[in-house]
């Protein structure tokens, strides 16, 4: 099942035939989320339509987004993502405490610093699902989410992130079995990748993260660094090699 640049309308798609792209905008509240399964599903099903459902085997490619962003659903696989040009993907100015139901471990007040990692940002959830060769940039929170297992993201370049100075990283890695490769992060407000374990918990088995090009971190924090692992993981299997760090602002520590 592919999902292309075909013209389409409904709540919040408009398509852009000078370009052959199709492009998401929010309008009304509505969350390019919800309007991506609509498609998604519609395109399975040879209609539009609301009924969601698990995600398998979709490939969307060429997407542009623009105040809005995608997440692939926590039961979906083989969701191939790619060209996908996504600007000004999360915007708030709070930083609300996690729920007890998103944290790994007990509630504590100090785990205010994970706020809004998992409600900002493209989200790539679910398993053996791909993020590859597309642009993310502008989010006062994360710039890319890899939770579940097994996923990828790859020839990504991601830029202008977590200005709002928390732990919200250009790509926030939880989970087992991703690969997270080849990438450009640049210009953070923390860190360029993190894996928070407050919200992990404690296996991060068979990771592969390398080759990534991390510059111009931690500039609005003094507390962390461009590449930030934090606290009790079991790391059994993965590989961290052959990244680049350079030109970062703040303390680093």
């Amino acid at each position: 099942m592919e999902l292309r640049r075909r013209p389409g309308t409904g709540p919040g798609v408009t398509a852009r035939r000078a370009t052959g792209r199709r492009g998401v905008t929010p309008r009304g509240g509505c969350e390019a989320a919800t309007v991506l399964q609509r498609v998604q599903y519609g395109a399975q099903q040879g209609r539009r339509t609301r009924q969601p459902g698990p995600r398998q085997d979709v490939t969307v490619r060429g997407l542009d987004l623009w105040g809005t962003s995608l997440r692939t659903g926590k039961d979906s696989t083989g969701v191939l993502v790619e060209d996908l040009n996504a600007r000004y993907v999360s915007e708030y100015s709070t930083l609300p405490m996690p729920a007890d139901d998103e944290l790994a471990i007990e509630p504590g007040e100090g785990h205010i610093v994970v706020s809004r990692i998992l409600d900002s940002g493209v989200q790539l959830l679910g398993t053996g699902n791909t993020l590859r060769d597309s642009e993310i940039g502008y989010s006062a929170g994360t710039g890319v989410l890899v939770r579940g297992s097994g996923n990828t993201v790859t020839n990504t370049y991601i830029h202008d992130i977590g200005w709002m100075g928390s732990y919200t990283p250009g790509i926030e890695i939880n989970g087992s079995d991703h690969t997270v490769t080849h990438n450009t992060v640049r210009r953070t407000g923390r860190g360029s990748i993190d894996v928070s374990w407050q919200l992990n918990g404690v296996p991060f088995h068979n990771n592969e993260i390398a080759y990534n090009d991390l510059s111009e971190a931690m500039r609005t924090s003094r507390d962390g660094s461009p590449f930030y692992v934090c606290c009790n993981l079991d790391a059994t299997g993965t590989s961290v090699d052959h990244n680049i760090v350079h030109d970062d602002d703040g303390q680093v520590g």
